[in-house]
């Protein structure tokens, strides 16, 4: 994995594109909300869904947590790159931003499919990542 790939410094939404908004609990990972965009990205609504459940790597889902979750906790936000199963089984790369909220429980997450322009991300089996 590069770390520019899985946890960039600097990123921006394409505001052109739909951005879907969940919000997670950072103790257990489950979704407890999710927006109409969010459900039309995913084919499906998140809600009451761990979030490793959706995970296209499992490899990927422990770097995010040694990498991504440090850097949310000590700066409050984390631009991350996920690679995910929709409900139809469709892979996707999503573009992730993560801002801990003031209760220090939930993550407000924003997501952009990004498929399109990291098709090279989805071309090796997923374990491998």
């Amino acid at each position: 994995f590069q770390m520019d790939y899985l946890v960039p410094d600097t990123q921006s939404f394409d505001l052109t594109r739909p951005i879907g908004c969940n919000m997670v609990s950072l103790k257990s990972f489950i979704h407890v909300d999710t927006d109409e965009v969010s459900r039309q990205i995913m084919n499906g609504d998140m809600r009451d869904i761990h979030g490793w459940a959706v995970r296209a790597s499992r490899v990927e889902a422990f770097l995010t947590c040694r990498y991504g979750y440090p850097k949310l906790l000590k700066n409050g936000h984390v631009w991350m790159h996920r690679r995910v199963y929709t409900f139809d089984g469709r892979v996707l790369v999503l573009k992730v931003h993560m801002t801990l909220l003031p209760d220090g429980n939930h993550v407000f997450v924003r997501f952009q499919d990004v498929s399109d322009k990291m098709q090279h991300i989805l071309q090796p089996p997923n374990e491998l990542f």
